[in-house]
C-alpha cells in the first residue's frame, strides 16, 4: 500500500466543516481533499448523517479540481499536437517544394538525355561515314601503291624492256 504524505496536518471534521462554510476548499490540494473526504466518511459512518453536505462539497471540489487538471492536461496535449502538426505541415510544404524541383530537374534531364541520344546517333552515322571514307582511301592508296610499284619495276634497269621500239631510224 503506498504511503501518502500529507501536506496539511490531520483535520477534524469540525475544521473541515469550518473550511467548507468559509468557502476555502479551493485552497487545498487534491491529496488534502481526498484526506478530508475520508474524514467525512468516518464522521458520517459514526452516525452523523445530517452533515453529508460537507462531504458532498468536498467531493464536488475534488471533481472540479480533477476536471480542471484533466482539462489542463488536454489543453497541453492539444497545444503540443498543434505544434507538431504545424511542424509537419512545414515539412510537407518543404517536401512538396523539393518534389517540384526534382520534377523540373527530371524534365530537364529528359530533354538532355534525348539530345544526347540524338547526338550519339549522329556520331554513329559520322563514324560509319568516316570508316567508309577510310576504306575507300585505303583502296585508292593500295591501287596507287600497286601502280607505283608496277612503274618502278618497269623503269628499273634490271628489267628487260620489250623490243617493240627498237627500229633504227636510218633517215637522217
Amino acid at each position: 500500500m503506498p504511503v501518502r504524505l500529507l501536506i496539511h496536518t490531520f483535520m477534524t471534521y469540525q475544521a473541515i466543516r469550518d473550511v467548507q462554510l468559509a468557502g476555502k476548499l479551493r485552497d487545498y490540494t487534491l491529496p488534502q481533499l481526498h484526506e478530508m473526504s475520508s474524514v467525512c466518511v468516518l464522521w458520517l459512518q459514526s452516525g452523523n448523517k445530517d452533515d453529508s453536505f460537507v462531504k458532498n462539497a468536498v467531493d464536488d471540489e475534488i471533481r472540479r479540481k480533477e476536471t480542471q487538471e484533466a482539462a489542463d492536461r488536454l489543453f497541453q496535449q492539444t497545444k503540443n499536437l498543434s505544434e507538431q502538426t504545424n511542424k509537419l505541415v512545414g515539412q510537407v510544404v518543404e517536401l512538396v517544394g523539393i518534389a517540384a524541383e526534382q520534377k523540373r530537374l527530371a524534365a530537364k534531364l529528359d530533354v538532355q538525355t534525348d539530345r544526347l541520344v540524338g547526338l550519339t546517333v549522329w556520331l554513329k552515322g559520322l563514324t560509319v561515314g568516316l570508316l567508309i571514307l577510310t576504306l575507300v582511301l585505303c583502296i585508292f592508296e593500295t591501287l596507287h601503291f600497286i601502280e607505283a610499284r608496277k612503274n618502278t619495276i618497269q623503269s628499273s634497269p634490271h628489267v628487260e624492256q620489250p623490243a617493240h621500239d627498237t627500229q633504227v631510224n636510218t633517215n637522217h
